[in-house]
This record gives C-alpha cells, sequence and structure tokens, in this order.
C-alpha cells in the first residue's frame, strides 16, 4: 500500500511545485556530459528525525517517454544528499498551499452544495444502498450484471463507468428521484457541517492537483451513527462563500490530504481507506 500512497503523493506533489515554479533543473558541467541535466525539488516529506528529503531527477535522453526521469531520494545531512545538492547554486523551497478560512462556515456561513454534480456526475462515488434506497430496479439494472456487480469493479473499469454514467443521466430525468436525492444528501451535508462546528478537527487540508486548488475535507456519514465512508470537499470562492462541489472516497480524500500533510484524524488514515475503496 505504501508504494501506490506515494506515487499518488509525488503526482500531487510534483503539481503543485510545477504550478509555483519551484523545480529547479542545471546542466552537467563535466566535460563529454553536456547534454546531461538534473533536476530537484523539496518532497514536502522528513525523514524520522526531521530532516527535509529532496527527490533528484535526470533528465530522459531517449526520444520518447518523461522529459524527467526520478533518479533518488535524498535527506538533508547524508552523503547521498551532498552528493546531489552540489548541482546546484541554491535549493528549491517547499510548496505553499494556501487553505480556505473556515473560521466564517465555523461561525455558521452557509455551505452551499453542488446537487446536480454530485448526484448525477458523480453516482459512482456514492455508497451503493444509498442508491438502492432512491432509484427504482429498472434504473439500476444495467445489461446483464447486477449493480452489486458493477458495484465492486475497478473504480477505472471501462463498463462501470458506462453504467454510473446512465445512471446518473436516469436520476437527472426522473424528478422525482433527483429531488427526494438531493433531499437526503442535503441532510447529510448538514450533519456533516454540524459535526465540523461542534469539532473543528475533523476538518482537514485537501489538494485538488488537477485544479491546483486547496479546499476543506469534512467526514460524510450517510447514515447516523456509522463510521464516515467518504469525505466531501468544501472550496470557497473569491466571493467568500463555501460550496461542496465533489464526494470523494475515502482513498481519494487521503491522497488528497496526504499531498499537504500527513493525517492524524479518527476518521481518514491510511488502514481505512482500504475498506471504502470504490467510489
Amino acid at each position: 500500500m505504501t508504494a501506490p500512497i506515494l506515487g499518488r503523493y509525488m503526482e500531487n506533489h510534483i503539481s503543485r511545485i510545477c504550478a509555483e515554479h519551484k523545480f529547479r533543473h542545471c546542466r552537467e558541467t563535466l566535460p563529454g556530459y553536456q547534454d546531461v541535466q538534473y533536476g530537484i525539488c523539496h518532497t514536502g516529506l522528513v525523514t524520522a528525525d526531521f530532516r527535509p528529503i529532496y527527490a533528484f531527477f535526470k533528465n530522459n535522453l531517449l526520444k520518447t517517454g518523461p522529459r524527467w526521469n526520478l533518479e533518488s531520494f535524498a535527506a538533508v545531512g547524508t552523503q547521498a544528499f551532498e552528493d546531489v545538492s552540489r548541482h546546484f547554486e541554491t535549493l528549491p523551497p517547499a510548496a505553499a498551499y494556501e487553505f480556505p478560512e473556515i473560521q466564517a462556515l465555523s461561525d455558521g456561513a452557509a455551505l452551499y452544495c453542488d446537487y446536480r454534480r454530485i448526484l448525477t456526475e458523480q453516482t459512482k462515488r456514492l455508497p451503493l444502498d444509498f442508491l438502492q434506497s432512491f432509484c427504482t430496479r429498472e434504473m439500476l439494472t444495467g445489461g446483464d450484471s447486477t449493480p452489486e456487480e458493477v458495484y465492486t469493479l475497478h473504480p477505472d473499469n471501462a463498463a462501470r463507468n458506462r453504467y454510473f454514467a446512465n445512471l446518473g443521466k436516469q436520476i437527472e430525468e426522473v424528478p422525482g428521484v433527483s429531488e427526494a436525492m438531493k433531499q437526503a444528501f442535503g441532510q447529510i451535508v448538514n450533519r456533516s457541517l454540524r459535526e465540523f462546528r461542534w469539532n473543528r478537527s475533523v476538518a482537514l487540508p485537501g489538494y485538488d492537483a488537477a485544479r491546483n486548488v486547496c479546499d476543506i475535507l469534512l467526514p460524510l456519514r450517510f447514515a447516523e451513527g456509522r463510521e464516515p465512508e467518504r469525505a466531501i470537499a468544501v472550496e470557497r470562492t473569491e466571493a467568500g462563500e463555501y460550496i461542496a462541489r465533489e464526494v470523494l472516497s475515502l482513498s481519494s480524500a487521503y491522497r488528497r490530504c496526504r499531498a499537504v500533510l500527513y493525517p492524524e484524524s479518527q476518521w481518514l488514515s491510511a488502514e481505512k481507506t482500504v475498506a471504502y475503496d470504490l467510489g
């Protein structure tokens, strides 16, 4: 499990590093090596002794593939770091994340929800029992597969994506179903908001690398007394409004939060992402 989490973390982190122009590179100065370039960035990670860890890259000399290949990781104070850092006059700083201010939301500011996007475009991220509570059996029947069978397929499976895209379209076309789901999901979000206002520590920072946006992650409990099964991503607009546009599986929420910090939370951890990794 460590490797996939680290890989996703580095993908998100590198996106932020590049957006902030904090990736350094230079050419080799030795004779005969003029085509060789080195790159370096701060990973945002530290050792057990809290020494910063840098990622060291070498340019790809082949005509195909990515421009840079990851060469190694090196922690400050080690010989490996000394060997790496000699190529650079200055070291790049760590990525900076500007997180939404949450005081107003805690004090009672309204939280708006993009119901259409969540219920009809992110249908595959919703728990199966929630969908079964509102969708008819006819809506849930797709081809020769049962919803239970489709739901257990890999999240990126093409057949699974087609099934939920079709289901989302049906939900949008049946006003009675979409309105009932909207009301129920609104109550779930309100429960999450009440929990946050009672205990602000449940709010975790997240980074959406695809949009280069920082947001707030809140736990979603689909029934009273149940453990959080999903997270809701809350953004603060330039006008100061709070809006929830995205539902995330716990694994996606963990990766988004892990890009920023190591979560020490009762509701979001690497261990808990395994149980709910289908959304």
